[in-house]
């Protein structure tokens, strides 16, 4: 079996040949994504202990009140070790919280310059393994 490397622009345009633009174009947005439409956070972690945990959104960007789910195939700790985009039903900032299975959390409204881009930089923990590399993308607030 031959394995053939393509560039991205080159994967992009092959795909559009072969009619998976919609593919394609679904694979680089993942990337980033507004919140609406989707304002969702999947967090997958790989069998592999050697590996990160992954989400398939690395930069969420939310407006304030919006209410954002957080859903993954193992339990894992979701740490914000600066600035927290979120609060809990109390109106308090939440800095970590648990996913087990699903979680829902409300972007807080109390600060106009929270969470300016880059963003708020957030930790993925496996539970279940401790040695695990963390992962660390971000949430943007739009204003």
């Amino acid at each position: 079996m031959q394995v053939f490397l393509i560039s991205k622009p080159t994967a992009v345009l092959f795909a559009a040949i072969l009619g998976l633009g919609a593919i394609a174009v679904q694979a680089q947005a993942r990337q980033g994504q507004n919140c609406p439409p989707r304002c969702g956070i999947g967090i997958e972690v790989p069998e592999n202990p050697s590996q990160s945990p992954r989400v398939d959104v690395e930069t969420l960007s939310a407006r304030p009140g919006q209410e954002v789910s957080w859903e993954s195939n193992h339990p894992v700790l979701v740490v914000f070790p600066e600035e927290t985009p979120f609060v809990g039903p109390n109106g308090r900032p939440v800095y970590q919280f648990n996913v087990r299975a699903s979680h829902r959390l409300r972007i807080r409204d109390d600060s106009d310059q929270l969470c300016s881009p880059p963003g708020c930089k957030y930790m993925v923990i496996d539970l279940g393994n401790d040695q695990r590399p963390p992962l660390d993308p971000y949430i943007i607030i739009d204003r």
